[in-house]
């Protein structure tokens, strides 16, 4: 049996398994979850100056499809695995895929950046993430958003996750050049393809936010900021007391909204979902 999350056990997933398995499901729910969580600022500037995106880890395609029909972006998909490449250029031959291992030394063999490189679900996989994420940004131009499991509990943990991201692992400054600029949670519930959060997190180069007068208002990490971490803040700053406080009530009113929609999903559910059946979880 081949090491789990090597090269040869994907390649053999994707060629095995991954089809009956749901796996092209999984991955465009991740995507249009992603995108429903998408922070509204990051929107209006890669649309404003048609950036570009990759979407690393992209396994046979369909999270790119979603992706780059929902944001409007020239999107290329990225994977380790030369079966998951292959299958995606014969599922979306209008979309470019590449087969290449960024995590080798050297960073692999394709020097192509883009604007923003996205990642869904991948990052837990690894004992070391931000070693990950280092190599991620020589591919990054501008920001790093990764959608990741959040506080996935210990018991029934699946053996291809090597990494839990909670409040106290994950990083505010992965590398120097680096920040977390906004992040938000959400709560699946029962959903058919992940019971439990995901986090939405978004890295930004320090040089990309001093150019766009990037400011606290329009992020939402006190979402997941633990409140003594808060407490600090506003000791630090105590001029930003008030307009922290604001921040946190319209935070809290929007949480109680979240919470109330995703009690209305799960009482709706009276049988297994179909196989399109995600959607519904996301509100599309």
């Amino acid at each position: 049996m081949q090491p789990v999350n090597s090269r040869p056990y994907w390649d053999g997933r994707f060629d095995a398994e991954w089809e009956a398995l749901r796996g092209r499901d999984q991955s465009r729910f991740f995507a249009s979850l992603a995108v429903a969580m998408w922070p509204a600022w990051l929107s209006q500037r890669q649309c404003a100056q048609a950036w570009t995106l990759c979407d690393w880890g992209c396994a046979m395609g369909d999270g790119t499809d979603e992706l780059a029909q929902a944001l409007g972006l020239p999107c290329t998909g990225v994977d380790f695995s030369d079966v998951a490449v292959r299958k995606a250029a014969q599922s979306y031959p209008g979309s470019r895929f590449v087969a290449d291992d960024w995590l080798q030394p050297g960073g692999g063999g394709d020097p192509h950046r883009w604007d923003i490189v996205f990642s869904s679900n991948t990052l837990e996989h690894f004992d070391d993430p931000w070693q990950v994420f280092a190599a991620l940004s020589r591919r990054a131009g501008r920001f790093i958003v990764l959608l990741l499991p959040f506080e996935e509990p210990e018991h029934g943990r699946s053996p291809e996750h090597r990494y839990r991201f909670d409040r106290d692992t994950l990083q505010l400054c992965p590398t120097p050049e680096w920040v977390l600029c906004d992040a938000t949670v959400s709560d699946l519930g029962p959903s058919p393809f992940w019971p439990g959060q995901q986090v939405l997190l978004t890295y930004g180069r320090c040089s990309e936010l001093s150019a766009m007068g990037f400011v606290d208002a329009d992020s939402r990490l006190s979402r997941i900021v633990a409140p003594d971490a808060q407490a600090i803040e506003r000791q630090r700053a105590p001029d930003l007391a008030e307009a922290l406080r604001q921040r946190d009530l319209a935070s809290a009113k929007l949480g109680e909204l979240l919470q109330a929609h995703h009690r209305l999903l799960a009482e709706t559910v009276q049988a297994p979902a179909r196989a399109s059946g995600w959607r519904r979880w996301l509100g599309l």
